[in-house]
C-alpha cells in the first residue's frame, strides 16, 4: 500500500485494511496576531490516519507543535510574521509526507 510519488508500503494482515483520505474543513480562530503564538485548532476527517504531522499557514508560514487530538480535530500555535498581509492564508497540511490542501480553510495575521 502506498501513497505519493513512487512510494511503496508492505504489510501483510489478516484483518481488514481500508485507506482513509484526511481532510481540512475548519480553522479555529480564523485570524491571529503578527506576533504569532495563536493556538489554532484545524477540523475535519482522518486527522489521525498518519504518524508526522506538519501545518502550513500561506505554505510558508509553519504552524508549530502540531498534535493530533483525536479523527477530527489537530491543534498547534501559529508562526510569527514580519508585516500584516493583507489577505487570508491557505492553510494546508502534511500527514507522513502527503501534501493535504483545502478548499476555503484560512487564517489571516
Amino acid at each position: 500500500v502506498g501513497q505519493g510519488s513512487g512510494r511503496k508500503f508492505m504489510h501483510e494482515s489478516t484483518g481488514q485494511f481500508s485507506f482513509v483520505k484526511p481532510r481540512i474543513t475548519d480553522i479555529s480562530p480564523i485570524l491571529g496576531p503578527i506576533d504569532g503564538g495563536t493556538s489554532v485548532t484545524l477540523k475535519g476527517e482522518h486527522l489521525d490516519a498518519g504518524s508526522n504531522i506538519s501545518v502550513f499557514i500561506g505554505h510558508r508560514y509553519i504552524c508549530t507543535n502540531a498534535q493530533s487530538i483525536n479523527a477530527s480535530a489537530i491543534t498547534c500555535k501559529t508562526s510569527a510574521v514580519s508585516n500584516p498581509l493583507a489577505h487570508p492564508l491557505d492553510v494546508s497540511m502534511n500527514i507522513d509526507d502527503d501534501v493535504l490542501q483545502t478548499t476555503g480553510v484560512v487564517f489571516k495575521y
